[in-house]
């Protein structure tokens, strides 16, 4: 299912490396993800910090509604084969892997992939590009996309013909209180569809429920794991430190497409 980034042949695990036929090598990092890539490619993605703050808001169960749902459609629609495009630190992959017979996550983040493959051994964990996925065409039953930039074209090549693409994205409510505390002007979130003939919206599912956040830690963590994190004047953002406590919106789109040749 790997391919080598430099050749493009099918990549082999042989002695804790996977390798080509081209003699083209890459180790296995300890925690189990393997890096593939390519010197010329600029490496991005959550920092350590980003990542402790993820997994601090979402291993207290914030987004657990979701993550129940994503599971339910993956059984209903596909699920032999399943890629999850920006898989972060695996929250959602390794719920899904249980669903799977192979599993895949792509992100660029080392540190998300380290956490990631500690918790899940049944994923294999790859740093490359979504956009630049070094894993064979018309592989995959299910490609997964969470809250991460579309590679369109990349999902088009990966999916074989009648996969599914499942996409999450947030709902004009998404975080709408939390956003009240930040900006004195606050927008609902636009929501779009993929305009492309050959990935037909088979179904949209919409979940949205209050949740309340009881500690200044957890409230900031939210706040990292946003992309208000890096677009809020300082002042504001030091306000949310003295928040005790925060009542907001959680509200999620989840569109699936059908790849049609």
């Amino acid at each position: 299912m790997l391919i080598c980034p430099k050749c493009q042949k099918p990549l082999y695990f042989t002695d804790k490396a996977f390798q080509c036929e081209n003699k083209h090598n890459y180790d296995v990092a300890r925690q189990g993800y393997v890096n593939l890539l390519l010197g010329s490619q600029r490496m991005s993605g959550d920092s350590k910090e980003m990542v402790h703050a993820r997994t601090h808001f979402l291993e207290q169960g914030f987004y657990e509604p979701l993550q129940n749902k994503l599971c339910e459609l993956l059984e209903r629609y596909a699920h032999a084969c399943c890629v999850d495009l920006g898989c972060g630190e695996g929250y959602y992959t390794r719920a899904i892997a249980k669903l799977c017979e192979q599993c895949y996550g792509v992100d660029m983040s080392k540190e998300a992939l380290k956490y990631a493959s500690v918790h899940d051994k049944k994923t294999q964990y790859v740093l490359a590009s979504i956009f630049h996925c070094p894993l064979a065409s018309e592989s995959f039953d299910a490609a997964l996309n969470i809250f991460a930039p579309l590679p369109e074209s990349e999902i088009l090549r990966l999916l074989k013909d009648k996969g599914v693409l499942i996409r999450v994205i947030p709902a004009e409510r998404h975080l709408y209180e939390f956003k009240q505390r930040l900006y004195e002007q606050v927008y609902e979130n636009e929501v779009d569809r993929i305009d492309n003939k050959q990935l037909k919206l088979m179904e949209e599912v919409r979940i949205e429920k209050s949740i309340h956040l009881l500690d200044a830690q957890t409230i900031y963590s939210l706040f990292q794991m946003t992309p208000y994190y890096w677009k809020t004047p300082k002042a504001a953002a030091e306000k949310l430190k003295s928040l005790s406590e925060l009542e907001t919106t959680i509200a999620f789109v989840i569109q699936i497409y059908e790849k049609n040749a």
